[in-house]
């Protein structure tokens, strides 16, 4: 639901792909959900962190990831349906048992734990809140507000 992820991935997705495939820098995401009560039910934005993880041992994670930004819901809305992100990895190709890991929410408490950790690091934090998109270089905040940030930690 973060329309500043969005944003962000509109303006660096391809540029972080390039230098990741061509070795250059290595990539951790981590999947976190601070936008649950922006949704109506709330709850939309952990739903769709689970299924991005399910989505790795599904072999389909960065098209996955792409989709959800690409048919990313408004905030204050219901969110896509499990039902719809099931059909994102199917049409993706996904691999082994992806529905089942989305209905059965088999990564929340990964994903609960992940946002706990990140929202409670102040490394991660700007005046003592942490907010998205988020990139650590080295264990720091990388400022996303100097747009020579990745050439800068390619260096």
């Amino acid at each position: 639901l973060c329309p500043s992820c969005e944003r962000f991935e509109e303006r660096y997705g391809n540029e972080i792909t390039t230098a990741l495939n061509e070795g250059k820098i290595s990539v951790r995401f981590h999947s976190i959900a601070i936008l649950d009560e922006r949704s109506d039910p709330p709850g939309y934005s952990t739903r769709a962190a689970n299924a991005a993880v399910c989505s790795v041992p599904a072999g389909i994670f960065p098209q996955y990831h792409k989709r959800l930004f690409d048919e990313q819901p408004a905030e204050s809305g219901a969110g896509l349906t499990d039902d719809q992100l099931i059909a994102f990895g199917t049409e993706l190709g996904a691999q082994g048992d992806f529905a089942e890991c989305v209905r059965s929410s088999a990564n929340v408490d990964a994903v609960k734990a992940e946002t706990e950790k990140a929202t409670g690091d102040p490394a991660l934090q700007t005046q003592g809140r942490f907010g998205t998109p988020t990139v650590a270089i080295g264990g720091q905040k990388a400022d996303l507000n100097n747009t020579s940030w990745l050439q800068n930690a390619i260096g």
